[in-house]
């Protein structure tokens, strides 16, 4: 069950320069009030999009709100409103969000720059997966490498899923027939997302 909601969190409260209430004209008794409400799932707070508030006179008890208040106190109060930001962990669940993001991006840069360099300098035994080209997904595994280009031998099973190929990728299943590529067709196809993994078993 997802437990979620807002909570609201006071912020500040300040005497307004604003020198008289309206309602009663006692003097110096007007106080700005503000506060901030947050999402949070699990109780843990995700961001801050609210900033309620009022003035209330502290002699006779009046609260105005927004557009009730007379301009010259509206006027102080939103002075006072900018100038109040949220609680920084307020933002924590998007602080979080965004670092699990970053970590899983650098690591995916990391992966595919490992994979490259694979294919730069291929070795024998290195396996890549590839798209069928029918919808399907198999493998090949190098079997030679002569300059700058390679040998390889395709998987004689294909995968439904490119999630599925790691299921066929066994010794056995290579074909004994090879099949000859440059190492620049096979850096485009990997550029192009027709190999999509790299694998070197060291």
């Amino acid at each position: 069950m997802l437990i979620s909601g807002s909570l609201s969190v006071h912020l500040k409260t300040e005497r307004s320069r604003v020198t008289s209430c309206p309602n009663c004209q006692a003097n110096g008794t007007l106080v700005n009030t503000i506060s901030s409400k947050h999402f949070h799932i699990y109780w843990i707070p995700i961001f801050a999009y609210s900033k309620p508030g009022s003035t209330k006179c502290e002699s006779c008890g009046h609260v105005m709100k927004g557009y009730d208040m007379p301009e010259d106190v509206r006027d102080a109060y939103e002075d006072f409103r900018e100038g109040t930001k949220p609680k920084f962990w307020q933002f924590t669940g998007t602080m979080i969000i965004a670092a699990i993001f970053l970590y899983l991006f650098a690591g995916h840069v990391s992966i595919e720059a490992q994979e490259i360099a694979y294919i730069k300098d291929p070795m024998k035994g290195d396996v890549y997966y590839f798209e069928a080209g029918n919808g399907d997904y198999s493998s090949m595994i190098v079997r030679a490498r002569m300059s700058d280009s390679l040998f390889v031998s395709k998987n004689k099973f294909e995968s439904s899923y490119s999630s599925g190929v790691e299921e066929i990728d066994y010794e056995e299943n290579y074909l004994e027939e090879r099949m000859g590529f440059d190492i620049a067709t096979i850096l485009h196809r990997y550029n192009k997302g027709k190999i999509f993994k790299v694998y070197r078993y060291e």
